[in-house]
């Protein structure tokens, strides 16, 4: 029979068929309001990002202000911080854009870095015609992200909940085929 104690550590690292129950729950329920609400995941994805850029800022700079000695790079680099998280909770928008163009640049070079490779293999095995057609997949969607940005991001949002959901279910399902531990008597 299942025992109806978990602890946190259980959760995060599935060590007990409860922590694995309740670890895919988790992660279906997240993923089930990713991809119903793609939008909303990413003003809080930028929000969240924000915040912790005031507190990291905020905490580098005053771990650099010590008595005996100032560390000056450090205490620039925390307001820096600070300050790139005060302008991002100020107009989210902006990050989201500036994220989006982002993934565009790694998706389009390593799509130009995947056809080439392909290309100078001279190989027309199914691993290589696989990462050909990944590659220009790649292109794509780094296009897609670069002219239509926002629309780019909701979509691998909701895809992203699409995954989670995904494997949300199949920890759950896992779960239920993990043996109890033997008890101890």
């Amino acid at each position: 029979m299942w025992k109806f104690t978990v602890s946190a550590s259980d959760v995060v690292a599935g060590t007990t068929r409860w922590g694995v129950f309740w670890r895919g729950l988790l992660t279906a329920l997240i993923g089930i309001l990713i991809a119903l609400k793609p939008w909303l995941a990413t003003f809080t994805m930028s929000i969240l990002f924000g915040w912790g850029l005031v507190f990291s800022g905020g905490w580098l700079a005053a771990g650099a202000w010590q008595p005996d000695r100032k560390h000056w790079g450090w205490f620039i680099y925390g307001l820096v911080l600070a300050l790139g998280g005060i302008l991002l909770l100020s107009c989210p928008q902006a990050e989201l854009l500036a994220f989006a163009w982002s993934v565009a640049v790694l998706l389009l070079s390593s799509g130009v870095i995947g056809i080439c490779r392909c290309l100078a293999a001279h190989d027309s095995s199914l691993p290589n015609i696989i990462c050909f057609i990944s590659s220009i997949c790649s292109i794509l969607l780094g296009l897609l992200l670069t002219f239509f940005p926002m629309t780019g991001l909701s979509e691998m949002f909701w895809m992203l909940g699409i995954l989670l959901a995904l494997g949300g279910i199949l920890l759950l399902i896992v779960s239920f085929r993990i043996a109890d531990p033997p008890k101890i008597t």
